[in-house]
C-alpha cells in the first residue's frame, strides 16, 4: 500500500503531471477508434471499480470517499467515465446506423462547454418521432444496423435510444432533446449539466434498492414526478409498481389525485419540510383553513376562487370536494350558482352523533 501511495504522489508532481496530461490528450487524439470501443470503456470502468477497492483498505483514503457529503462525488466519477461515454457512444452509432444514406451530407458531432450536439442527415423514419422512439423500431437501414450488431457495436435489440434516456435520467440531466428536428434532419442535444444534485443522490438511494427491477419508463416517470409534469398515458401502468415499492406516493383522489416523491427519501436527503410543503396539509387542516376563511370574510361570503387561493396546492375539484363535506356536515352554506356563488359560515352544525 505504501508502494502504491508513493507512486501516485510522485506522478502527481505538478511538472509531472502536467506532462502526462499533454501525453494523454496527443494519445486520445492519435487513437481516438481505439477508445470509443466498447472493450476500452469496461476496462477503464473496472480499473477505476479495483482504484477504489484497494484504495479503500488504507484508512485515510477510506474515511474520505465514505464521508456523506463525498458519496455522490465518488458516484460522479463513475457516472462520467461511464454512463457519458456509453450515451455519447449510442447517440453517434445511432447516427451512422439511422441516417439517410440519400443525402450526401455528413453525421456532424458538435461539442460546446454544456452540451454535444449530433445531427445526422434524413429525418426520423416512417412511424418514429419522439415520443414513440423509446418502444417502436423501424430501422432505416437494417443491414448496417445487423453488421455494427455483429460487431458488438449497437445493441441487438434496438435499445440505444433507451440507453440514452436511461443515462441522462440517473445522472439527473435533462432528457436528449429532438426540438431541432425537421424532416431534413434529426437533431440530438444532450446536455451535460447536473440539474439537481439532491434528486443525483435520490436515485443513487433508489439505485441501491431497486435498480435491478427498474426499466427505462420506470426512470421516466420518477423523473416525470419529481419535475412535477404530468404522467402520460403510456407510462400510467408503471405507477403501481413505483407506489408498492416505496418510492413514490399518492396524494389525493380520482381527478385530483397527482404523485410526489416518498417521505423516506426525503428524509434521506434531510428535505424532510420539502415533502410536507410539497404534500400539503392533512384533509381536517385544510377543512379549518376553508372555514377560517369563509368566516372572516361572512359579511360579503367567499367567492371559489378566494377559497383556491387559500389552498394553492390543491385543484379546483379538490377545493369543491372539501366545501362539499363541510356543506353536508353543516359548517358552511352556499347562496347563488355557478360564478356568482358565495359561501358563507352555516350557524348550524352537524352533529354526527345525532
Amino acid at each position: 500500500m505504501d508502494a502504491i501511495k508513493g507512486f501516485i504522489n510522485f506522478i502527481m508532481d505538478p511538472r509531472l503531471y502536467f506532462l502526462g496530461a499533454v501525453g494523454a490528450l496527443v494519445l486520445l487524439v492519435w487513437k481516438r477508434e481505439r477508445f470509443v470501443e466498447k472493450s476500452f470503456g469496461y476496462g477503464l470502468l473496472g480499473f477505476l471499480g479495483a482504484f477504489f477497492i484497494v484504495g479503500s483498505f488504507d484508512p485515510n483514503f477510506r474515511l474520505i470517499i465514505t464521508k456523506p457529503d463525498n458519496v455522490p462525488i465518488v458516484g460522479l466519477i463513475f457516472c462520467l467515465v461511464f454512463f457519458v461515454w456509453y450515451a455519447l457512444r449510442e447517440a453517434v452509432l445511432n447516427a451512422v446506423s439511422h441516417r439517410d444514406y440519400r443525402h450526401g451530407a455528413s453525421v456532424f458531432v458538435r461539442q460546446y462547454p454544456r452540451r454535444i450536439e449530433i445531427v445526422s442527415p434524413g429525418g426520423f423514419p416512417p412511424g418514429i418521432n419522439e415520443q414513440n422512439l423509446l418502444w417502436e423500431q423501424h430501422p432505416r437501414n437494417r443491414r448496417i444496423a445487423e453488421v455494427l450488431s455483429k460487431c458488438g457495436l449497437v445493441e441487438r435489440s434496438g435499445q440505444g435510444f433507451d440507453l440514452i434516456y436511461r443515462a441522462c435520467i440517473q445522472q439527473s440531466k435533462l432528457l436528449p432533446d429532438f426540438s431541432r428536428t425537421s424532416e431534413h434532419a434529426v437533431w440530438l442535444t444532450l446536455y451535460g449539466e447536473i440539474q439537481d444534485q439532491e434528486f443525483l443522490r435520490f436515485l443513487e438511494e433508489v439505485g441501491r434498492e431497486h435498480l435491478a427491477t427498474f426499466s427505462t419508463e420506470d426512470f421516466l416517470v420518477v423523473d416525470l414526478i419529481h419535475r412535477q409534469r404530468p404522467v402520460p398515458t403510456h407510462l400510467v401502468a408503471r405507477l403501481s409498481l413505483l407506489l408498492n415499492q416505496g418510492v413514490i406516493e399518492r396524494v389525493g383522489r380520482g381527478r385530483g389525485v397527482r404523485y410526489l416523491l416518498s417521505r423516506r427519501f426525503y428524509r434521506f436527503l434531510g428535505k424532510g419540510g420539502v415533502y410536507t410543503r410539497q404534500r400539503g396539509l392533512d384533509r381536517e387542516t385544510n377543512k379549518a383553513l376553508l372555514v377560517q376563511h369563509i368566516e372572516d370574510s361572512a359579511a360579503t361570503g367567499t367567492r371559489l376562487e378566494e377559497l383556491q387561493q387559500v389552498l394553492p396546492g390543491l385543484s379546483r375539484h379538490q377545493v369543491q370536494t372539501l366545501l362539499r363535506e363541510l356543506k353536508r356536515d353543516r359548517r358552511i352554506k352556499v347562496e347563488g350558482v355557478t360564478k356568482a356563488a358565495r359561501w358563507f359560515p352555516d350557524g348550524q352544525k352537524h352533529n354526527p352523533t345525532q
